[in-house]
């Protein structure tokens, strides 16, 4: 036996009707089901499963990122700082010594610092000791 539809065809049944029927909280069909619980404080919740992509890393190194200071980093300070906001994930050092490794070059360093900076004008007003360029 086939059962019989009110209104017969879907075109009969308005998108309001089936957002009240469905959808709107006083819905017995919205009753009982699961509830999506949101994390407060979500900024970083990323950072459980991923590791630093080259722009993070890249944002760092020309301090640009938003935790950045106004001074020169070296390379060791770069690793450190990316291990803390990743909370000692592992393979985060490897990832960022690789990106570094590829990424960056020493343009010069008086101090023999090993300090990081970007090769640009920006940068070098900063801290005039830029020594670690990004190449693109």
């Amino acid at each position: 036996m086939v059962p019989k539809w009110n209104p017969p065809t879907l075109e009969g049944i308005s998108p309001q009707t089936i957002e009240a029927t469905f959808f709107h909280h006083d819905s017995p069909f919205s009753k009982g089901g699961p509830v999506l619980e949101t994390v407060k404080n979500s900024r970083n919740l990323f950072l459980r499963n991923s590791l630093p992509t080259e722009t993070f890393v890249e944002s760092i190194v020309k301090g640009t990122h938003t935790t950045s200071t106004p001074l020169a980093l070296t390379r060791r300070e770069i690793i450190d700082d990316i291990i803390k906001v990743y909370e000692g994930k592992h393979g985060v050092r490897e990832k960022v010594e690789e990106i570094l490794d590829r990424k960056t070059r020493v343009l010069q360093d008086p101090d023999n610092q090993g300090c990081l900076g970007a090769c640009s004008a920006y940068w070098c007003f900063r801290q005039l000791i830029s020594v670690l360029g990004w190449i693109n």
